[in-house]
């Protein structure tokens, strides 16, 4: 895997998750986890537990996607991404399904910048367009930090590349700008996603009536919640 990876989205490991290359160099623990042959100290029975859901099809992407999207749930991201470089390891492709878990745990992590360098990776470097499940993943790890400039970024570059931006999009961009204070940006993009024709959901609606709240303008207020 090339460095943007291994550099980006594969350390710091927390305390619990220490391999026992610890010592080791951090070329040399790159290359344990990306080789999928970390061993976990204090968290041994959960990796064993991982890989063993997999070896009953290894030539398929389908165990591993499941294993990933169950990862992305319980908050392990540093297991999904082991998953995922074996999954490189073994030579198995990865799919939609495969980078939308990924996204996904990195995302409700709060991993902002493994996020974004995942992203990045998936049209650099694997040539592929990202879906909306995934554009949204990374516009959702963009809201936990509240960085609604590179929020506004990805939503202007999926309408680049051709990726139908859907309410959550919209909503989770306009939630990130209220969270940033950017009142002006928000309503921008609310005037984008009424000229697509996206109706917005009670999300949306209740971030625009903070937002003008906060402005002091109860008329168009009053005219959202109409």
């Amino acid at each position: 895997l090339p460095r943007l990876l291994s550099n980006r989205l594969l350390r710091p490991l927390p305390n619990g998750l220490r391999t026992v290359s610890q010592q080791s160099s951090s070329a040399q623990q790159q290359q344990l986890l990306l080789g999928g042959e970390s061993v976990w100290e204090g968290s041994g029975t959960e990796a064993e537990s991982a890989w063993g859901e997999v070896l009953g099809a290894p030539n398929s992407s389908l165990p591993f996607n499941a294993l990933i999207s169950a990862l992305a749930r319980a908050g392990k991201w540093q297991i999904a991404l082991s998953v995922f470089a074996r999954m490189k390891k073994l030579g198995i492709p990865p799919d939609h399904f495969t980078w939308s878990g990924l996204a996904s745990a990195l995302a409700r992590a709060g991993e902002f910048d493994r996020a974004m360098a995942l992203f990045e990776y998936m049209g650099e470097r694997e040539r592929l367009e990202p879906t909306v499940v995934v554009c949204n993943c990374a516009l959702l790890a963009c809201q936990r930090k509240a960085k609604w400039q590179r929020a506004l970024q990805l939503l202007w570059r999926m309408e680049r590349m051709g990726v139908q931006a859907d309410v959550r999009s919209y909503s989770m961009v306009i939630r990130t700008c209220e969270l940033a204070g950017q009142s002006e940006a928000a309503m921008t993009v609310y005037q984008r996603m009424q000229k697509t024709g996206c109706k917005p959901n009670t999300f949306t609606l209740a971030s625009l009536i903070r937002i003008l709240g906060k402005t002091k303008d109860w008329q168009g207020a009053v005219k959202i919640f109409e």
